[in-house]
């Protein structure tokens, strides 16, 4: 069974990423998160491919603390 949490955990994600130099599109298209969840907080996304997003954030933005800023 696959855990899913809210997409509402992105909030803030494209703003974040960017601040870091980040494609947002292509962050999302390596972690097989479907683009339209960061405008539908109610949809569900994977909560492995939201560790996957977070994590590649955090190497390529060369931003250890991104998880923590994003939920700033």
């Amino acid at each position: 069974m696959t855990a899913l949490i809210r997409a509402a955990a992105l909030q803030g994600y494209d703003t974040a990423a960017r601040s870091v130099g980040l494609s947002v599109q292509a962050q999302l298209r390596m972690a097989g998160i479907p683009p339209q969840c960061l405008q539908e907080p109610e949809s569900f996304v994977s909560y492995a491919a939201f560790i996957r997003l977070l994590e590649s954030a955090a190497l390529l933005g060369h931003c250890p603390d991104f998880g923590l800023r994003l939920a700033q």
